[in-house]
């Protein structure tokens, strides 16, 4: 009867893939959000993007409607149930490029910080999970408290510009007063990369207080 009931239950109640709504086949994984045909279809990047003062490294495309998804569960809605998918999404790219020979000397990894008030009503700090998963493949320490957000700027997307995006983030993040930088590499981790007003700012500040090599690591990046 228990068994006959569990059935009952698995018909009406099938999880479906956040992307393209069909139902889920999860074999006894309960973490799965995202169907293996939606999962293939996300590109893997194998290129490395060179900015004027660090290089960043992207897994895929945030034009893609499963990233997009994906990063909004995580983000607002599911925060568990993505965290799995975002590993198997790291593991696949990290499968397919020699991320290490990126990985500056001495490195720890820091992620982009969120502002304590931000911090409080989500509950997690997107960027420092995903730096979790980064620092278990690479076996590199996660220094989730060594960058601050002093200053509670608006989001990113309700600004009309990149001139107002890199005005917004000025002089908005800190180096925690008893933490030590000086000429330690660093890969600095955030979810999605649009503008760059963010990163950039908190690279400054992280060269500013004697940060060696930088390298950005994001899940995705807009066109």
């Amino acid at each position: 009867m228990q068994r006959a009931w569990g059935y009952v239950l698995q018909i009406f109640f099938a999880p479906l893939c956040i992307a393209c709504g069909k139902y889920l086949e999860r074999s006894g994984n309960n973490d799965v959000l995202i169907c293996n045909t939606c999962f293939d279809s996300i590109p893997i990047y194998r290129t490395v993007f060179y900015g004027p003062t660090f290089a960043l490294v992207a897994v895929t495309s945030y034009d893609n409607e499963a990233v997009m998804k994906l990063l909004h569960f995580f983000k607002y809605r599911r925060f568990v149930n993505s965290v799995y998918t975002l590993d198997r999404l790291i593991k696949t790219y990290l499968a397919g490029l020699d991320f290490k020979k990126l990985v500056p000397e001495n490195a720890v990894i820091i992620p982009v910080p969120l502002y304590k008030k931000r911090l409080r009503e989500r509950g997690f700090n997107q960027a420092e999970e995903i730096a979790k998963i980064l620092g278990k493949y690479l076996n590199l320490p996660v220094e989730g408290t060594l960058l601050l957000k002093i200053k509670d700027t608006p989001h990113q997307t309700t600004l009309k510009n990149k001139a107002e995006r890199k005005e917004s983030v000025k002089n908005s993040f800190a180096v925690y007063e008893k933490s030590n930088v000086v000429d330690k590499g660093v890969i600095l981790v955030d979810d999605v990369y649009t503008s760059g007003a963010t990163m950039n700012e908190a690279v400054k500040m992280l060269r500013r207080t004697g940060a060696k090599n930088i390298v950005g690591f994001v899940i995705a990046k807009t066109a």
